[in-house]
């Protein structure tokens, strides 16, 4: 999938077109900054509850970018900077972390006038699924025809969520998934629904008397499927 997002990397900027100043066409932006603090006395039950006061304090600066190469192609990119800190009074212990967080981020081409389609590639959303919210490295193809809704995706993480990470989320490494919907409108504000989900778990089987970091150790694998209406 690495390789697929260097070719539409270079597929996008050999289609590149000289944009005009217009409503649709400009680059679209949304900033949102938020900051919290939270204090905690008597964190490990000391003598003192004021000198043995647990805080936490968190900041965060998102942004999400989006531009229209032309009227088929278009590229978004979101992500927060994030300085998240907690420390104990008077204990001597602090734990802090700062960094780039990645969002929804990679490009999406438009086609198709009968069954209006969308096939997206990189860092994409999946958060209008009733039972899935989340974001996935996934290539995705949306298709839509009167009141028939399709939906299809293969999907594999293959970066860190984070800058402050030092690998892929054990739990999600190797993990391949197979997603598919299918939504009808068969009157004003009646909606069916079919969901199906099939999930590869390809982590390496631990060897007898290997030696691994505790942060990689996968918790649990399996090969799931689940579907509903």
């Amino acid at each position: 999938m690495q390789y697929l997002l260097v070719a539409l990397v270079v597929s996008c900027l050999s289609n590149l077109e000289p944009v005009h100043a217009s409503s649709e066409s400009m680059l679209r932006q949304e900033f949102l900054m938020s900051l919290e603090s939270s204090m905690l006395d008597g964190a490990s039950l000391g003598d003192d509850p004021a000198s043995d006061r647990f805080r936490e304090s968190s900041m965060e600066f998102e942004f999400n970018l989006g531009y229209p190469l032309n009227e088929h192609w278009f590229l978004f990119l979101g992500g927060s900077l994030i300085s998240e800190t907690s420390h104990v009074d008077d204990a001597g212990e602090r734990e802090s972390s700062a960094g780039l967080e990645r969002h929804l981020m990679g490009a999406s081409l438009s086609f198709g006038e009968a069954v209006a389609s969308e096939l997206s590639l990189g860092r994409v959303e999946f958060n209008n699924w009733l039972w899935w919210h989340d974001d996935l490295d996934a290539i995705k193809l949306s298709s839509s025809y009167k009141n028939l809704e399709v939906m299809l995706a293969v999907a594999e993480e293959q970066f860190r969520e984070a800058s402050y990470e030092d690998f892929v989320d054990p739990e999600e490494a190797r993990v391949r998934r197979f997603l598919a919907s299918l939504s009808w409108e068969f009157s004003r504000d009646q909606l069916l629904q079919f969901f199906l989900l099939d999930q590869q778990d390809r982590s390496a089987a631990y060897q007898l008397s290997e030696s691994i970091d505790s942060n990689r150790v996968d918790a649990g694998d399996a090969d799931l499927r689940w579907s509903g209406i």
